[in-house]
């Protein structure tokens, strides 16, 4: 019992591989991780409560990091088809948290191919398009498409599920209402911008004059 306890920091980097293999296996989401508690009893029984509880805590970091992972694929999936909205944008700049994973050594193979796709991905939403052609353009955004769909391809993998890449590309639901509303208000918006720059006038028209009896 006291080996356990003076020792307690190697056992657990002993553990912590099998402790891997049960805790996230492929396939085994957050909301299906084994009751860390029962692990943490299991090394009570043998080491003492002092191992036990570098254990759970252990368990617990791994619990957080699956949650935000997760948190960050759905977020994900359910803005691809408005790519500009906050929430989506605050999803992509969360991934490098979510897959932080220490050195990438220290990362899965899966974690890795989700932070390698995100970085090429990344790369080319920094790509500068003012100066494009109307073609060039398109092409930017034929292959930002294709990378956004690899990297939700590898998210995919690293949490467990199934998915068609085609599904993942095409994008999800958008009521047109709701696009043809984002384009009045992006309109609207660069019209404004546009009187207060004193580039454009607003329109007046004089449909009446009253004049006074002298």
């Amino acid at each position: 019992m006291g080996l356990c306890t003076a020792y307690g920091d190697k056992l657990v980097g002993l553990i912590q591989p099998v402790a891997v293999m049960i805790v996230v296996a492929p396939g085994w989401r957050g909301e299906r991780i084994m009751d860390s508690w029962a692990l943490a009893i299991v090394i009570a029984t043998f080491c003492g409560p002092a191992v036990a509880i570098q254990i759970q805590k252990w368990i617990e970091r791994r619990r957080v990091r699956s949650d935000d992972k997760e948190a960050v694929f759905r977020t994900l999936m359910s803005t691809r088809a408005t790519r500009l909205s906050e929430d989506h944008v605050k999803a992509l700049n969360m991934i490098d948290i979510a897959y932080r994973g220490g050195l990438p050594k220290k990362r899965t193979k899966t974690e890795n191919d989700v932070v390698n796709r995100w970085a090429e991905y990344k790369g080319h939403l920094f790509v500068d398009q003012t100066r494009m052609s109307e073609s060039q353009q398109q092409n930017w955004v034929t292959l930002a498409n294709t990378l956004f769909a690899s990297l939700l391809e590898a998210m995919a993998v690293e949490r467990g599920y199934v998915f068609d890449k085609h599904a993942l590309g095409t994008g999800g639901y958008w009521p047109m209402a709701h696009g043809y509303t984002q384009m009045q208000q992006e309109h609207a918006r660069y019209l404004l911008l546009e009187v207060l720059k004193g580039n454009r006038s607003i329109p007046m028209s004089i449909t009446a004059i009253h004049v006074n009896a002298g």
